[in-house]
């Protein structure tokens, strides 16, 4: 693969090759005067009275090759971590444009540009090696010590060694797209031609994942295990049920009833539960042993249940939980035989346990489980939000400022990381509010 320099270097051995053209066929001769080879602007190229014999080649378009537009995709997984380092393609399009003051010099020297690239529609890589590092072989008066000093740092582009090889393809415009092409240049028109470069790859030296390849499939390299039926054999995760009575759940609190369906969960008889919250680098385990029941297509357990106020020393900071979301899935086996299902995403609510609303200006909430300082939490009165005030370590309690709400009585929601509290009685048919309501005076 190329890398950044890559585009300048398309530019620098297309004007060498063309400067080289200019010098073979003796074209000083012709128009009866030194012709140079430019690549700037065209409006930054000299023209009337003083306009001299010369050829210049602008790029004045980059537009992304489709052929290799989605090589590689994706190159980032759903938590940003990236996966492969697909190359930047480039498809380059050029101008090049002939000048001269007397009658028929410009059309000389179009006519000899456009016969080279006629007969060179790829460049090889050894016309890119030799124009980048300059010639050494005594035939040419080109040397690497003539090179500008630009060009010494275009010998690193790698240009030379990309997979796909370099071609140049006419590109013809319409009357009106030229039109437009030179009333954005700003400059006098000159006779012209457009050439289409394809294509340049430029390679991403980001960090990426590379994973060890397969040398055996099955513990016994026994091959792909099938079976006739549009169940998988493999354990596989379908829903995640929170329950309160009985009563299926949006949310969980923690001290519920977990129903977890699915298919082929007693394939391994070594099995636990984990409970992922990637945000805040929470995970908890839930060992086998502790399941209430477990068939092929359910398992069962009770959440454990968290203290809303401990005491130092009664529970180790690694066995709290937090509010928000957790992606669940079951574990199988230890070690190099550790296979896991797909995750499921649960919603852990949080629990308002009282509220003090004797002054507005800091209405103090005691909730469980614990919030973290790097999370989020917000108390609603009615349809109003209030954001807590900042933390600096892990509180039971929580203290919002309602001086800018209004008198009267409000029913009260909480939310933390976006989980909200269970306001919602589903035990009901049509299901009604539950929860605290507070008083601002």
């Amino acid at each position: 693969m190329s890398n950044a320099l890559a585009i300048a270097s398309v530019t620098a051995v297309l004007k060498d090759l063309l400067d080289n053209c200019l010098i073979d066929q003796s074209v000083s001769s012709t128009v009866g005067g030194p012709v140079k080879v430019t690549a700037l602007p065209p409006s930054r190229i000299t023209v009337g009275d003083d306009e001299a014999p010369q050829l210049n080649l602008f790029l004045y378009h980059v537009s992304p090759n489709s052929g290799w537009r989605n090589v590689g995709l994706p190159s980032y997984d759903c938590r940003g971590q990236r996966l492969s380092n697909p190359p930047l393609a480039l498809d380059l399009f050029y101008v090049l444009t002939a000048y001269g003051k007397e009658s028929f010099e410009a059309e000389i020297l179009l006519g000899y540009a456009m016969q080279l690239l006629h007969e060179m529609p790829v460049l090889n890589r050894d016309s890119i090696r030799q124009s980048l590092n300059g010639s050494q072989m005594n035939t040419s008066p080109i040397t690497a010590e003539l090179l500008p000093l630009s060009m010494h740092s275009l010998k690193a582009s790698d240009l030379a060694d990309q997979i796909e090889q370099i071609k140049i393809i006419p590109y013809f415009m319409s009357t009106e797209e030229v039109s437009k092409l030179w009333s954005a240049f700003q400059a006098s028109y000159r006779p012209s031609v457009a050439y289409q470069v394809s294509l340049v790859l430029i390679d991403s030296h980001s960090p990426s994942r590379s994973p060890l390849p397969v040398l055996a499939i099955g513990r016994q390299n026994e091959g792909i295990s099938s079976q006739v039926g549009l169940r998988s054999s493999y354990p596989a995760l379908l829903e995640l049920q929170p329950q309160m009575n009985k009563i299926r759940q949006m949310s969980a609190n923690l001290g519920d009833l977990l129903v977890i369906k699915g298919h082929n969960l007693l394939r391994d008889p070594d099995a636990r539960l984990v409970f992922k919250n990637d945000k805040h680098k929470i995970m908890r385990e839930i060992d086998g042993a502790d399941f209430a029941s477990r068939t092929g297509d359910e398992i069962s357990l009770s959440l454990p249940q968290d203290p809303q106020f401990p005491q130092a020393g009664e529970i180790l900071p690694s066995q709290l939980w937090a509010a928000g979301r957790y992606d669940v899935s079951v574990v199988f086996g230890k070690g190099k035989e550790e296979t896991a299902t797909n995750q499921l995403p649960l919603l852990l609510s949080p629990v308002v346990v009282s509220i003090d609303a004797a002054d507005k200006r800091a209405i103090l909430v005691n909730i469980s489980p614990r919030v973290l300082p790097t999370q989020k939490a917000s108390l609603f009165l009615g349809s109003i939000e209030i954001t807590a005030e900042p933390i600096q370590e892990p509180r039971y309690n929580l203290t919002f400022d309602a001086s800018q709400v209004s008198e009267g009585k409000y029913f009260v929601r909480l939310s933390v990381d976006g989980v909200h509290n269970r306001f919602i009685d589903f035990a009901f048919d049509p299901p009604r509010f539950q929860g605290k309501e507070v008083a601002i005076i």
